[in-house]
């Protein structure tokens, strides 16, 4: 009967159907995952004297000399291996020096505190030469304190307060010389 009222009056019948459902298993799909990158590598060094900056030629990478004469540029990408180094103060030629670190290595020390890196003082206009030009220059500030209002702390090479005669024997000593004179 049950068919029979289903079929004409359109109720449902009292006798459940089963309707057997389908269900799929997950499917594990391995994603690709990255290489871990090579570490970032660093330099350091020490140069004769504070506030000189290190640089990596045509980068961001940069570092100062603290008072020990100490600098370290950190965080180089793993793919910069070769590269000049740029030295430089107001006051003395600037220095470049070729560096390569070797592949199987993450840090490189150029220079240490036994031996630090030395620059010429005496470039006073950044020229790469020290000449009359620089003499003139420091002839200006000559016997000016570091209270006066014209001194010039890149005329005071040895930081003593005052340019002076110590400061213009520097310079003398390295009159003539260019950036060529490193090499």
């Amino acid at each position: 009967m049950d068919a029979f009222l289903e079929a004409n009056v359109g109720l449902p019948s009292s006798t459940p159907t089963l309707k057997p459902t389908i269900t799929s298993s997950p499917t594990v799909t391995p994603s690709p995952t990255s290489t871990p990158s090579a570490s970032l590598r660093s330099i350091n060094g020490y140069v004769k004297g504070e506030g000189f900056k290190a640089e990596i030629e045509g980068t961001n990478y940069s570092a100062s000399s603290d008072f020990k004469g100490l600098f370290e540029i950190n965080g180089i990408t793993p793919s910069l291996t070769e590269f000049t180094l740029k030295i430089s103060k107001p006051g003395f030629l600037t220095r470049n020096i070729n560096v390569k670190i070797p592949s199987d290595r993450l840090s490189l020390s150029i220079s240490g505190p036994n031996s630090p890196i030395g620059l010429m003082e005496g470039d006073m206009n950044n020229n790469q030469v020290i000449n009359m030009e620089d003499v003139i220059i420091i002839a200006k500030v000559f016997s000016l304190t570091s209270s006066h209002t014209l001194y010039n702390a890149a005329a005071d090479f040895n930081n003593d307060g005052i340019i002076n005669m110590s400061d213009i024997i520097m310079l003398a000593k390295n009159f003539g010389k260019t950036y060529l004179d490193y090499q």
